[in-house]
């Protein structure tokens, strides 16, 4: 007996669809899965960029604005040593 949820003659087998339903299905389906994965990586990306800004940006900035004045005040040595 058949299936209730099948109705008759819907069915069709790999070798009984045409290519360009066989197409159609396998591009909607690589699509969806391509926007899934992106959603998820926005997702992931926001929620790393948020952390990152909120627990490792605090500990890194003053060591960069010292190493940043440390390289100003090299430069402005080396401009007072160099022969003119």
């Amino acid at each position: 007996m058949a299936n209730p949820d099948q109705l008759p003659g819907t069915h069709k087998t790999i070798y009984e669809a045409s290519f360009g339903e066989i197409f159609v299905r396998n591009f909607v389906a690589g699509m969806a899965r391509t926007l899934g994965g992106l959603f998820l990586y926005i997702v992931v990306l926001f929620f790393l960029g948020n952390l990152f800004l909120q627990q490792v940006w605090p500990v890194l900035q003053p060591q960069l604005e010292s190493l940043r004045a440390s390289t100003q005040m090299l430069q402005e040595l080396g401009e007072l040593t160099q022969p003119r």
